[in-house]
């Protein structure tokens, strides 16, 4: 007779939907697809592949218990209430209402789901890595080498552009888009890897949380993937991006090679001398890069902004100006911290210093990989406009999550003997 292993089949659907959560989480950083006019529907789809991905992994995860529901549920309400509390105050927009229920799903989700934010985030390197090698591709032999020509155009309801004229972008089998360029020493106008979203640095986000992941969470680190990230990250021709990349491997090499207690004297001289020289190169880089972006109009602007904003948010510096309380909307949005505090103020900042504080009291129970994680992702966090995305949230709720004993990263002594279904 043929039998049908139950548990086998839930693993399987748990597999797919958190792929299929990950695909929700990268569309709304800022995707094309979510900010084109004519896909504004995409907005919904994303937060509905979301809501039901999560649904559908707690009704059948093997791994979900009562008390842990019960602990997500909680924690969620409070979300919400804290949430709808200044939405009534300020008769806020229903994007408020929206990201309290975006919230309070991911809150129940990365409690009620042992292993929730692990599992997930491995399989969002996964799909950012096929992103990265499409992106790649199309960066080397349409954007640079232009050997392959752009197949149609895309108008967004994001930023200015600097495609095709009218605000078009240009697009290249929808899968691949063209919004930015910069103009570097010695290379002139260089066309930069965006990939499928409105701007570089938010390809660069992407790709610079999954090589986090990668480097500082995972079990073991697979060096193709490194190396794809880290290429990928170069492509995007972004200075925070490719900083914090620089510094990421900085971190991991320095402690994993340099500070084994396997290595000879020699091995490790050797090895300090090449970082060290690597280093140098790495900042002579950066540097050049930050002046050139500094004294572009792209700078200009950014310190602008961040000082218009920060005056901005003095003005109302407990509750902000509320959303689209602002009269002038880029006061400070080259940053999340800005917007945040001009238009939520220190009411809405301190749902984020709760989870990285939380990170900081525990110091003491972290490994050094884990700190890095959370704390070169806050670096990236707070220089690159994330404020209200949902890979955002998601991470800063797998903050609180680490202080509970069941936290992801932690090895149990006795290990189940059903092993996970990875597709």
């Amino acid at each position: 007779m043929f039998s049908i292993d139950k548990r086998k089949i839930k693993l399987f659907i748990c597999s797919v939907m958190q792929y299929v959560l990950s695909f929700s989480l990268i569309l709304n950083m800022r995707s094309v697809y979510v900010h084109s006019l004519e896909m504004a529907w995409m907005k919904k789809i994303a937060v509905f592949l979301m809501v039901f991905s999560v649904s559908i992994i707690i009704l059948a995860s093997n791994n979900t218990r009562k008390n842990n529901i019960k602990i997500g549920v909680l924690l969620a309400l409070l979300l919400f209430l804290y949430l709808m509390t200044y939405y009534i105050i300020f008769d806020q927009p229903s994007r408020i209402l929206k990201y309290a229920i975006e919230i309070a799903v991911l809150a129940i989700y990365i409690f009620s789901v042992k292993d929730a934010f692990e599992d997930t985030m491995k399989k969002y390197v996964n799909i950012v890595c096929v992103i990265a090698l499409i992106s790649l591709f199309f960066w080397i032999f349409a954007s640079q080498l232009h050997i392959i020509h752009e197949t149609g155009a895309w108008k967004l309801d994001w930023g200015g552009s600097s495609g095709n004229a009218m605000g078009y972008i240009r697009s290249y089998y929808n899968i691949y888009f063209e919004t930015q360029s910069i103009s570097l020493p010695y290379f002139g106008l260089v066309i930069r890897n965006s990939s499928i979203f409105t701007e570089a640095p938010m390809s660069s986000y992407i790709f610079v949380i999954a090589l986090l992941f990668e480097l500082f969470l995972k079990e073991e680190s697979n060096k193709k993937i490194v190396l794809l990230l880290i290429v990928s990250i170069c492509t995007t021709i972004s200075f925070t991006g490719i900083g914090i990349a620089s510094l990421s491997l900085i971190i991991f090499y320095f402690k994993q090679g340099y500070l084994s207690k396997n290595r000879s004297i020699v091995s490790a001289a050797c090895k300090l001398i090449i970082a060290v020289l690597a280093l140098a190169l790495i900042v002579s880089v950066l540097v050049v890069m930050f002046n050139s972006k500094m004294n572009s109009t792209s700078g200009v602007s950014r310190t602008s902004d961040f000082v218009k904003g920060l005056k901005s948010w003095l003005e109302h510096p407990i509750l902000g100006h509320g959303y689209n309380g602002m009269d002038d909307e880029s006061f400070g949005f080259s940053n999340s911290i800005i917007p945040i505090l001009t238009e939520g103020g220190l009411y809405i900042l301190f749902l984020y210093l709760i989870p990285l504080s939380l990170v900081l009291i525990q110091t003491g129970s972290f490994s050094y990989k884990q700190l890095s994680f959370y704390l070169l992702f806050f670096l990236m966090f707070v220089v690159t406009i994330v404020p209200y995305q949902n890979l955002t949230f998601f991470i800063f709720l797998s903050m609180v999550k680490c202080n509970e004993q069941y936290a992801f990263y932690q090895k149990k002594s006795v290990k189940s003997g059903m092993k996970k279904i990875n597709i």
